[in-house]
This record gives C-alpha cells, structure tokens and sequence, in this order.
C-alpha cells in the first residue's frame, strides 16, 4: 500500500510530492497529466519485484533520491527529469520510451541495464555514469550538452539506429569499451571523448569527428564479400588483399560526380590519365612495366592484376605520372584539398612501407568525405587508418 499526500493511487492532473521515503513493492503508474516530484531529503525507492511504470512526469528534485532496485518504464508520453540523484541499481532495469533529462548538478548512477529505446531521449546537462557491471544501451538518442560529463566504467552499446551526440565530455576508463553496433558517434567541436578504454567500430562511418578523441579506437574485422574484402564499409584492394577477376564494370557514378565538382570549384583541368582498368587490361599493364624495368621494381610501380585500384572503379589518375606533378599548382591543390571531396591521396610519401608502393601524388582514391576527412586528420595512408599498416 502506497500513500501519497493521503491518497492510495495518483490522480490525473494532479500532483504529487514524496518528501520522506516511500517504497514501491507492487506495480504503480504515475498517469499522464501527473507529475510525481521527488523532493529535496525524499527517497522514492523501487524494490525488488517493484515496477513503476511513468507515463506523466516524476521529477527529482536537488537533494532528492530516486533508487531502482526492480524495474522502471518510462512510456513515450513519459518524462523523468532529475535535478538530484537517478540510480538504477545493480540487476535492474531501466526501459525509457520517452525522455530521461538529467540536468545541471543533477547525476544518474547506472549500475543495472539502462535501455533508451527507438526513437527516445536521454539528454544530459549534468553527469552519467555507467558503473561497474552497468550497460547502456542505445537504440534512440543521447544529447550531451557543452557542460555535460558522461563516464563508463563498462559497456555503452549503440545499437542500429542509435545516436549519441556528444557536445561535451566523454570518459571511457580503463575497463569502459564504446560499441558502435550499427549506431552513430557525433563529436561536436571542443568536445572530447577521452580516457583509456576503447572505442570499437562496426563501420567507419559510424564515426564523426569534429572535437578531440584520444581513446584506443578498434577498427571494424575484415569481411569478404563476393570474393572482395572490406574494412567496415571501405572497399579494400591491395597486394595482400585482391580483387576477383570478375570484380568491377566501370568508374562509380558517386566518384566520378565528386570528381567533377573538385574539378570545377578548382579552377583546374585535372585530366584523367588512367580511370577504370579492367583485370585483364591490368594483366597488360603490369607485363609493359615488368618488361622495361623486370619484376621487382615492377611492383614499386605498377600492381599486378587484380591488386590495382583502378578495378575497384574508386580510383583516378589526375594529369601526370610524374612525381614532379606535386610541384605544380594544380598538384598542390589537389594535395592539400582532394579530402574535401572525398579522395585520398592513395600512395603518399613516406608511407611506402604500408602501402607497397613509391609515392605518386597524382593517385587519388574515393573513399567519402567522412573517411577522407578522418584519414587527411589522422593516419598517412588507407591502410594506416584500416588498422592494417
């Protein structure tokens, strides 16, 4: 049994207030159009076997405590809002269908299984933490704001469809992993996800960087698709990773388009010396290189068929085949911009080690403006940035 303010069940368009401590050891719903406050020194404790199901708005005041020891719904006309102190506690649940808003000063402590479903939102001004043995998992969206803190000591999961975008501070410790299962990661500028858990991808583009990560980031297995290999969505090609024969029929409409509107915004001509090369032209190309200079250094220039990227139809040759092309305008510019559009330069200098091949500034490869960008920020060449190097 259940007083609250002399009565047994919550009205409809009233409201209510806990200023003691109240347990819940049956099943109670706060209704729409009630709002249940949890006052400054109030505990409102949900015992083992206890369910509160919201479907109005509880809101937890400074000082006050809301303890989950069973198992608490937040429906999708819901509202929890804590100014004070959220805790779901050990084997727990936590199912939120609507809003979960921990504020300024306010703090959610989650050691059991904190679940935002499709399509709701957890919204955080104030801190989060995910304790030892607490999961969060992600299939809505989390909003960390510019003041916000959110640290892991476990797992976060964020799963097909889930969102966090983080405009202020995430920590992942030491024994915190960040899985990106299909979801999405955002980090805002002057944001941060620090410390020194990991973060692991199930695809690059679950990744978007414009603030500071510094954790050990795991990049997505290798996958084989129809006799092609791919890192998470990149298509790969090189010496230890080829193509099947039958691979390829032409230059990808989506590269090409990014070419011609570098070309445009450029001012240069940007001719292309060498596009798509089939398995078998590729036969031909190596066997004329292998003919004037013998095998060895065949290979330094050339790929033998099936390990060009010209077959994946991602891959241009800009103007010249030349290294002196880097000297030029045009070479300069592609250099310092062709991210922007979404290429690479795919054989850079210095990184032959990597990628088995001498430098060649006129080589771009497409990869997506969100690669290019990352890889232009952070590695010196594809397979660097693949985990691969």
């Amino acid at each position: 049994t259940y007083i609250w303010n002399g009565k047994r069940e919550f009205e409809s368009g009233v409201n209510f207030s806990v200023r003691s401590e109240i347990h819940i050891t049956g099943t109670v719903t706060v209704p729409e159009n009630c709002t249940l406050y949890v006052r400054g020194g109030g505990k409102l404790i949900i015992d083992k076997g206890g369910e509160l199901t919201v479907q109005g708005t509880v809101k937890i005041n400074s000082d006050g405590i809301l303890r989950n020891f069973g198992s608490m719904t937040v429906e999708k006309s819901g509202t929890v809002n804590t100014y004070g102190w959220l805790i779901n506690r050990e084997k727990a649940s936590l199912k939120n269908y609507g809003n979960v808003n921990v504020f300024k000063n306010g703090c959610c402590n989650n050691y059991g299984k904190f679940t935002n479903a499709k399509n709701a939102v957890v919204y955080v001004t104030g801190h989060y933490y995910v304790r030892e043995n607490g999961v969060l998992n992600m299939y809505g969206k989390m909003r960390v704001q510019p003041s916000a803190f959110v640290r892991s000591y476990n797992e976060i999961n964020v799963y097909s469809g889930g969102v966090i975008n983080n405009s202020g501070r995430i920590d992942v410790t030491d024994s915190g992993v960040l899985y990106l299962q299909g979801g999405k990661l955002n980090v805002k500028e002057n944001a941060s996800v620090t410390g020194k858990g990991s973060l692991q991808l199930t695809r690059f583009l679950a990744l978007s960087n414009d603030g500071k990560i510094s954790l050990a980031i795991n990049q997505p297995q290798i996958r084989q698709v129809n006799g092609a290999y791919y890192v998470g969505e990149v298509l790969l090609c090189n010496k230890k990773y080829p193509l099947p024969e039958d691979f390829g029929d032409g230059v990808f409409a989506e590269a090409y388009n990014a070419l011609e509107q570098m070309r445009k915004d450029s001012g240069y001509s940007m001719t292309v010396v060498s596009g798509y090369r089939s398995y078998q032209y590729q036969e031909q190309t190596f066997a004329y290189w292998e003919s004037l200079y013998g095998t060895a250094q065949a290979e330094k220039v050339s790929a033998r068929a099936g390990t060009s990227e010209h077959q994946t139809g991602l891959a241009f040759d800009i103007s010249s085949l030349n290294v002196s092309y880097i000297n030029t305008y045009e070479g300069q510019w592609l250099a310092e911009n062709c991210w922007k559009y979404g290429f690479i330069i795919r054989f850079p200098d210095g990184c032959e080690k990597h990628t088995g091949y001498t430098y060649e500034p006129w080589h771009i490869r497409y990869v997506g403006k969100e690669i290019a960008k990352q890889i232009h920020e952070t590695s010196c060449c594809l397979e660097h940035y693949l985990g691969l190097a």
